[in-house]
Formats: structure tokens, sequence, C-alpha cells
């Protein structure tokens, strides 16, 4: 009986130059699952023979070389198939007839922008045509190449991949020996359809050491990585603020039990997105005049990239005490500016407290109790206050807070310039990159 071996992906260091890899991989039908011997009309002892299966396929390849299957030739022939640089360029490589090499197997490279779990061929009633991505990865990054089997469906024998700048390459399944442990594809159809193929590294000049092998990695590849799908980019033309605020410590109050009450106030031209921007930290306890609170929390707001670049947020803090009877008294009130950039700050907050006299500090000490304050009327920013009644302001505690902003841009290429936006910026390679765009629609129209 056949046993089946696991397919497990190598990864392998070399020094070497990647365009020295070659490799063969060889096909094979198994006619039965039994190995009978076969006996040919000869009186030689040797002629006797165990080996059964049928060898469909063999094909010796270096790296990143195209070799195309009988549907690639099939659609690329017919000009109107084609509707990239890259499938004229074989169109012309068919219709020339030279270097061209054609097979069971087949191979996909760089160039050809495919990955597995695609469908080979898009069937409609008037053509089939190869998908082709409309992104193009960078092969700085990483180059990739598959060999496949047309088997009814297409079946993907082999995967390598190359990564220049560690000097990896990762090939998935490893190397093997079609004696010792051959890969086995099973495909049910009609009937039972049984494989074995072998893939050898044939490479003469090629030294390799093998890192690490991962035994549990079945064949597969790895998800190509969606930014949009990452993350939520913002509407085109318009710029996201993402701002996340901690709430550490504060220190040097009058009164146990301290939570610290916080509204935010953001510009007019900008809208709330998601978040909160008011709440309330917990109740803590000194430890050497300092609370701990450690409270974070986060909101997002979305704006037009017309706006000025000079923004600010203020945030307003009250800092309240609460005693075993559920008295509630005021123990400093603060605010602060952030400028709306990407930053990374921490700050000290000084906090204050009106004093209305002497009646309010008894009444204060006895009885407790909060006075309606508009802060956000009686501050007017970091420039100074601005008190209409001249009522008389004490110094307090202090505030330690923590702020990071992110901002997030979705800056498409505008269709007009506008020389008075200072924030529409253009480069060269957004141009190409849409007039490429165009032309490839213009001729799969025309």
């Amino acid at each position: 009986m056949w046993r089946k071996y696991d397919k497990h992906s190598a990864i392998y260091h070399t020094k070497s130059k990647i365009e020295n890899l070659h490799f063969s991989v060889s096909l094979k039908n198994i006619s039965s699952l039994i190995k009978v011997p076969k006996f040919e009309k000869t009186s030689d002892v040797q002629s006797l023979s165990l080996d059964n299966d049928e060898l469909i396929g063999e094909l010796e390849i270096k790296w990143q070389e195209k070799v195309f299957s009988s549907v690639e030739v099939e659609v690329y022939s017919d000009v109107e198939n084609c509707s990239n640089e890259v499938q004229r360029k074989y169109h012309n490589l068919i219709r020339d007839g030279e270097n061209v090499r054609q097979g069971k197997i087949f191979t996909y490279v760089q160039e050809d922008n495919f990955t597995p779990s695609e469908e080979l061929l898009c069937h409609t009633e008037s053509k089939r045509s190869i998908p082709y991505k409309k992104e193009t990865p960078d092969p700085n990054e990483e180059e990739v190449m598959y060999v496949y089997a047309s088997l009814s469906p297409d079946v993907l024998l082999f995967e390598v991949r190359w990564r220049a700048k560690e000097g990896v390459l990762i090939v998935c399944p490893d190397f093997n020996d079609c004696e010792d442990n051959p890969y086995y594809i099973e495909i049910d159809s009609d009937y039972r359809h049984l494989y074995s193929y072998t893939v050898k590294n044939t490479s003469p000049s090629l030294d390799m050491l093998s890192a690490k092998l991962e035994k549990n990695m079945k064949l597969g590849t790895r998800p190509i990585i969606d930014i949009d799908r990452i993350f939520d980019m913002p509407p085109k033309h318009s710029t996201r603020f993402l701002v996340l605020l901690e709430i550490q410590s504060a220190s040097f109050f009058e009164y146990e039990n301290l939570h610290i009450r916080y509204k935010i106030s953001i510009p007019d031209r900008f809208i709330l997105e998601e978040g909160e921007l008011m709440g309330s930290t917990h109740s803590s306890v000194s430890l050497n005049s300092i609370w701990k609170f450690g409270h974070c929390f986060q909101f997002a707001i979305l704006s037009s990239t017309k706006v000025p670049i000079n923004e600010n947020f203020t945030i307003y803090l009250e800092a309240i005490s609460i005693d075993s009877w559920t008295r509630e008294r005021p123990e400093g009130f603060a605010f602060y500016t952030i400028e709306l950039r990407p930053q990374q700050i921490q700050i000290e907050i000084p906090c204050f407290r009106v004093d209305y006299g002497l009646l309010e500090r008894i009444e204060r000490f006895f009885i407790g109790g909060r006075r309606h304050f508009d802060l956000e009327k009686f501050c007017s920013g970091n420039d100074g206050m601005l008190n209409r009644y001249r009522t008389k302001t004490i110094s307090t505690g202090s505030l330690i807070m923590q702020c990071q902003i992110i901002m997030q841009r979705n800056d498409d290429l505008a269709r007009g310039i506008n020389l008075d936006n200072d924030l529409c910026v253009f480069n060269l390679e957004d141009v190409l990159k849409k007039h490429h765009e165009a032309r490839v629609r213009l001729e799969s129209v025309v």
C-alpha cells in the first residue's frame, strides 16, 4: 500500500545568486495501489520491473522561467484576450514561436502577478481570459514562483519564495525523493485518480543551508496583506485624527476618594467619528499624596484636508472627591489645549479652585456640594483666563496626562489641480499610475 506524506515547508539560507536555482519536477500517474511485477518478452532476468507508475510529466526548470500551459497558449494566441503589457509580451512570444515552452507541468512567475487563491480561468460567453491583478507586488520585497500541473483541475505542485534582503529561500513543499517520500495527489472525478510527484534541487552552484523545517506548515500560501482591510481608510480627500489619552495620576489634593471628570471640545469644522467626548475615571485612594488612575480613552475625528493645519482641541478636567457620606467636593479645575498633529507628549496640568469666601469654606467642610461652574466660558485658552466676576482662585493639585495623536489621510489623485490647497500633494508616480490604468481601460473597451 502507498503511504501519504504530509507536505511541509522548508526555509533555506543562501549567499549565492538566486539565478543559480534549478530544480526538476516529475509527475507520475499511479495506475495501481499494489505493485505488480511486469514481465517482458525477454530471457534476461534483469528485465523484471516492479514499477507500474506512468511518467506523465517531467520538467527541468530554472528560477523565474516561464512555461506555458495549453490553456495559456490558447488564450494568449488571441490578442483580444491580452489586456496588459505582460500578456501582450506572451502573445508576441507565442506568435513568433521562439523559446516558448509548454507542457503538462507549467509555471507562474513573478510578472504574472498570480496567486493560487485565484481561479485559473474566467469563463464568459464570448472568450476566456487569465486573471490579472491591478497592483503588482514589489519584487524587491519578495519574489514568488508557482509550478502547476494540468490534471483537471489544475493542481499546485510547488511554490518558491525568495526574500533577497534576508537571503532566505522558502519552498513549499520541501525537496523530496520519489523513492523514499513522494508527494501524492488524489482527485475524485469520474473515478479516483492518484498521482505522485517529486521535486529535486538540481542547482549546480547554489549553496543552501537549511535553517528550519516547518513540519506543521501544510501546503498553502501566505495570505496577501490587504491594507484596505487592515486599516479603515478615511473618505477620499479627508483627514482622520485618532487621539489616545491617558489620565495617569493626580497629586497634592485635599480630600480622598478622588476621581476625574473630563470633557473635550473639538474644532467646529471637525466631526466626531468614533468615541466619546466626555467621561469619568474611577475613584482612587492616595498613596503618599498621589492618586493613581491609568484611565485610557480615545476618540477619532474627521475633517476635510482643506482646513488649516493649525487646529487644536481642548480638554477640560474637574477633580472631585466623595466622602463616606457621599458628599461631593470640587478639588480642582484644569484645562489644556493640544495641537492636532502626529505627536506623543506627557504633560502636567496645574489645577485651580474658585475661593468664594469664608462662608463657602465652612460650607465646603461640613456640607460639601458642588456649585454650577461653566469651565469652558471661564477659561479662554492656554494664554490666560477670562474672569468676568473677579472671583478669587487658588492653586490646588496637578494632573499628569499622556497624549498620542495619529493622523491618517486619504489623498487620492485629484482630478484638477487646486493651487490654493496647500495639502494637495502630487507626484510623478501617481500620475503615471493613473495614466496606465486609464490606458488599460481604454484598450479593453476598444
